[in-house]
């Protein structure tokens, strides 16, 4: 790691150790990152232990519970770089695409986040998020594309305006927890732009997960986010569309009561963004067929 460069990179953890250690032996032999730091979210499989003695250049913060996503805004908060690279346990950055990012942030001061070109290890195939923020076209004159919405562990942004801005909410674990932040981005002005020019590659984890619990937080957390940032037809929509969906999916079920527990938590931290920008984020579900 370099010492004059400009750069940490962030990575939130659970029990993943295996694939935890391939990752960062990719990651250590960077040379455009002055930090690494890895927030382990209360593992039982030994990874802050392991991660201390194999890799001693790396920075371990061990969570006394599992925090999700928020883990990485503990990360952010013990980073002294002016910019952080987010990556997951199961994803990299490839050589050169950190510096080329932090020139973008340094040269365009109204860029706030960057979203890196992602790829699938072995399929090679680019990942269908990236071909969707790829069709977004601009003639602003600034690198990249325009985009609403950013992938949490493939994404560069400036470690002050992440802070700023909140982080990752604490209450939403994983699923979907890019969307609030995203969306505090534009309130505040700053620029969301995909970069196909910086690469990050996915080696998709064969450990088992439960997708069922993964998908309905990120069904909760879309709720969440529609009552405290959409303006009210789009809310309603949202809301709507979920209650149909429920009478038949339990999955779905089972989210909108989970979000309707917190419903006065959102209606409190309400706020609507304006109508621009709704309409930019109706026009990304509309499109994704969500």
């Amino acid at each position: 790691m370099k010492r004059d460069a400009h750069t940490s990179i962030v990575i939130a953890t659970r029990n993943r150790c295996a694939q935890l250690s391939a990752t960062l032996e990719r990651l250590i032999a960077l040379d455009d990152i002055a930090d690494l730091v890895v927030v382990d979210n209360a593992s039982s499989d030994g990874t802050a232990a392991h991660v201390r003695k194999h890799f001693p250049q790396v920075r371990v913060i061990a969570l006394c519970r599992n925090e999700g996503a928020f883990a990485r805004t503990l990360g952010a908060r013990h980073v002294g770089t002016p910019y952080i690279a987010f990556c997951d346990d199961d994803t990299w950055w490839l050589p050169g695409s950190i510096a080329r990012g932090a020139h973008v942030l340094a040269s365009y001061r109204d860029i706030g986040l960057l979203n890196a070109c992602v790829t699938v290890e072995r399929s090679g195939r680019i990942d269908e998020a990236c071909i969707a923020m790829s069709a977004s076209s601009s003639v602003d004159g600034l690198p990249g594309a325009p985009i609403v919405f950013f992938m949490a562990g493939a994404s560069m942004v400036r470690t002050d305006v992440f802070l700023q801005c909140g982080g990752y909410e604490r209450r939403f674990m994983i699923g979907g927890e890019e969307t609030l932040l995203a969306l505090e981005l534009h309130r505040r002005g700053w620029l969301v732009r995909y970069l196909p020019d910086i690469h990050v590659r996915h080696a998709v984890c064969s450990q088992e997960r439960d997708d069922a619990h993964r998908r309905r937080l990120l069904i909760r957390n879309r709720l969440w986010v529609a009552w405290m940032r959409y303006r009210r037809a789009s809310a309603w929509r949202a809301t709507l569309e979920a209650a149909r969906c429920a009478r038949r999916d339990a999955a779905v079920r089972a989210a909108l009561l989970s979000a309707l527990g917190g419903l006065l938590w959102a209606i409190s931290n309400r706020n609507p963004v304006d109508v621009s920008l709704q309409r930019r984020i109706d026009e990304v579900w509309s499109v994704s067929g969500r």
